[in-house]
């Protein structure tokens, strides 16, 4: 068996990653980018197993194959996939840090592809949504 994080961290894991998969080519330097979110990964959840960079970087090769064929997905598959995904960071505060950490993985190979920018925007939305959607909620 693989290293399997927390469904939180699995899920912020995924959304970044995404973020190497978006313009359809894996670049080392965003590689290295997302494997060097370790630290501030780790300062942000809670997780069983610390976040470190060599755990990261197991992970991603460990679901590559699985993050690339969620991509090429049609809209509707990745919609439903995504959305899941999603739904497993309801309770993760920082939406900042997530937006931070895909657009420093998107950029950091000097571009920023219509692509990347689309799956930012998709995150901000989800999140906005998710916010309203908890202040309709009454508190406990």
């Amino acid at each position: 068996m693989g290293l399997v994080f927390n469904s939180q961290v699995e899920a912020l894991l995924t959304v970044l990653a995404l973020s190497v998969f978006a313009d359809k080519r894996v670049l080392s330097t965003e590689i290295a980018a997302f494997i060097e979110s370790a630290t501030e990964i780790n300062e942000k959840v809670q997780s069983d197993i610390p976040v470190t960079e060599a755990k990261l970087l197991m992970w991603f090769e460990m679901n590559r194959i699985r993050l690339g064929d969620k991509v090429r997905l049609g809209p509707i598959g990745f919609k439903h996939w995504f959305d899941s995904v999603m739904s497993d960071l309801a309770k993760f505060s920082d939406r900042d840090f997530l937006i931070r950490g895909l657009q420093r993985i998107s950029l950091s190979d000097g571009e920023l592809h219509i692509s990347e920018k689309a799956l930012c925007v998709l995150v901000e939305r989800r999140l906005r949504d998710k916010n309203k959607v908890a202040a309709l909620l009454p508190s406990c």
